[in-house]
């Protein structure tokens, strides 16, 4: 079956696509706007841990060893929950194609 209106079916793959993102985030149980925070705040724990650790290793912050610590652990914390939500969209893209291909006749 030739594709005569392909505007259609790219209105028709990006309204899956929307649909699939959405469905990401609410079955992660993040919003869009908190995987922002917390990708954000990825950045500014990398930067705290190098802080500490420069400190810790000049001896200049009794605190810095805790502060390191605890930076760590939620650096770590939140890259596996950045993690499950970067595995989900892999796999329903994979499903997705798969709908649209069987749309267009394209099997």
């Amino acid at each position: 079956m030739p594709v005569k209106n392909i505007p259609s079916y790219l209105i028709l793959v990006l309204l899956l696509m929307a649909g699939s993102v959405n469905s990401t985030f609410a079955t992660s149980g993040l919003s869009m706007g908190e995987a922002l925070d917390m990708a954000g705040r990825q950045r500014m724990l990398t930067q705290r841990m190098i802080k500490s650790y420069a400190l810790l290793g000049q001896h200049l912050n009794a605190g810095a060893r805790t502060e390191l610590i605890d930076s760590i652990a939620l650096f770590d914390d939140e890259l596996q929950q950045i993690r499950s939500i970067a595995k989900s969209p892999a796999e329903q893209t994979q499903r997705l194609c798969t709908k649209v291909h069987r749309l267009l006749g394209l099997d």
